[in-house]
């Protein structure tokens, strides 16, 4: 287990600020209820291969998989198996309180920025993953991080960071 301090992202454009204040504000209400699923927030790459024909274009070739599981390590080896053939690279995952509404908040975070790559068909298997982001929009790994940190840090949540690797 990893635990580091909340890092600095670049701040939110002022088009964004609104909507992810409203965001956080919606997810301290909430979390205050019962009921909230505690759970992981995970973060993989995948570079994009084509099992039969040519690459495919090569400014989103990789992407990276952001998601929210109660069981990251279980969704590791569900995604390396539904998905063969495709070279992924699990980062990550943060244990965090509302791993729903946590998520929601990180993806319109990087919506709002223009990294996500819409309903994306899986080269691998029969389904349409939503949650696939641009690398280089996202900042790599390290933008990742400080964006999930910077969340935690805001919303007054432990920061608890715990590496994945091959299985």
């Amino acid at each position: 287990m990893t635990s580091s301090l909340a890092l600095q992202p670049e701040p939110p454009r002022r088009d964004m600020t609104s909507a992810l204040d409203a965001a956080m504000d919606n997810i301290r209400a909430l979390s205050t209820r019962p009921g909230r699923k505690a759970g992981g927030f995970y973060a993989y790459k995948i570079r994009r291969i084509q099992p039969n024909g040519p690459p495919p274009p090569p400014l989103r070739q990789t992407q990276i998989k952001l998601g929210r599981v109660q069981c990251p390590p279980k969704r590791q080896k569900q995604w390396q198996w539904q998905c063969r053939g495709q070279v992924q690279d699990w980062w990550f995952w943060y244990a965090v309180p509302d791993a729903t509404k946590f998520e929601a908040l990180i993806h319109l975070h990087f919506k709002l920025a223009g990294a996500w790559v819409g309903p994306v068909q899986c080269d691998f298997c029969p389904v349409k993953h939503q949650e696939k982001f641009d690398y280089e929009a996202c900042g790599g790994k390290r933008g990742i991080e400080r964006v999930v940190e910077y969340y935690l840090g805001k919303l007054g949540w432990l920061i608890v960071k715990y590496k994945m690797g091959k299985l």
